[in-house]
């Protein structure tokens, strides 16, 4: 592999907003080794905006999914690092120059991760988060995600390779699934820098409560035996109560929503059969949801 870092752009119908993408890669204070987008299947001007970045080397693939397209990038990197970036993200100007930074000073490293910020549709500013150093490796990822946003993650490329890349099964969270499976072999490492920000809009994949319990769940679960090993399993009780509790709470505000648009629509049904199936507390959330509006009605 040749030394520096390999930035992957994903793109599926993104092309409004990867231009943005784009400059922030190229505002980097350690320039990158190489910029590749990789386009799955937009229907858009995904690669009209391409074009006009010479630096960019764009590639294109039938609709895979962002796992797919992520390895298909990752396939075509040649850098000893690799960063991924979704088109709809931002990264800040010294995010890489940071990482890069972090991961030569331990060569052990299999990957590092910054803090965040979360933003608007037009990167209005709603939160930070930094890292949680008390979090760090296998178990406190078994406790959660606490990574959360993968744009600020650089990872040695051979280690990403070791463990196949990212499981193209997996309809989300497999940024996760990732995480876990490469610190279940090797330390990782947070930098205190926050790294990039996070667009909250429409289309985020992380919006649908029900997916992503789902695949949290099912994630996690992949290390039941694992975390056994190692006498791992309070950690991962903990973190599924951790997905249960955040997204089910969620679930809860999704089918209330539902319930006044739609009442008894099969939105609705699909929505309380996935909380009742994933979540054991989720019909006393619902019950305390309720009782909370019946207060509210009765004053």
């Amino acid at each position: 592999m040749i030394p520096g870092v390999s930035v992957v752009l994903t793109s599926y119908n993104h092309g409004a907003l990867l231009g943005e993408a784009v400059d922030s890669v190229l505002r980097q204070s350690l320039r990158p080794l190489e910029i590749i987008v990789v386009d799955d299947g937009s229907k858009d001007d995904t690669a009209a905006v391409a074009g006009r970045f010479p630096e960019v080397r764009y590639l294109w693939q039938e609709n895979g999914g962002l796992s797919a397209a992520r390895n298909f990038g990752l396939s075509s990197t040649r850098g000893e690092f690799v960063h991924f970036l979704d088109a709809d993200d931002i990264l800040l100007d010294d995010a890489l120059e940071v990482a890069t930074n972090a991961l030569l000073r331990r060569s052990d490293l299999a990957f590092v991760y910054g803090g965040y910020r979360e933003v608007g549709p037009h990167r209005e500013p709603i939160a930070e988060h930094s890292p949680d150093p008390a979090r760090i490796g296998y178990e406190g990822l078994l406790r959660g995600n606490h990574i959360a946003m993968h744009g600020t993650v650089v990872y040695r490329s051979e280690r990403l390779r070791d463990v196949g890349g990212f499981d193209t099964k997996l309809p989300c969270c497999e940024d996760y699934d990732v995480y876990l499976k490469i610190a279940s072999r090797w330390p990782i490492e947070a930098y205190p820098y926050i790294a990039a920000e996070y667009r909250r809009h429409g289309g985020n994949m992380s919006a649908n409560a029900g997916r992503m319990l789902r695949a949290s769940l099912s994630v996690l679960r992949r290390h039941g035996a694992e975390a056994a090993a190692r006498d791992l399993q309070v950690a991962l009780a903990d973190g599924e109560r951790f997905w249960q509790d955040y997204y089910g709470d969620k679930l809860v505000s999704e089918c209330w929503r539902l319930l006044r648009e739609k009442p008894l629509g099969p939105q609705l049904r699909a929505c309380l059969a996935t909380g009742a199936a994933y979540d054991p507390i989720f019909w006393r959330r619902i019950a305390e949801r309720v009782r909370n509006a019946a207060g509210r009605l009765s004053r």
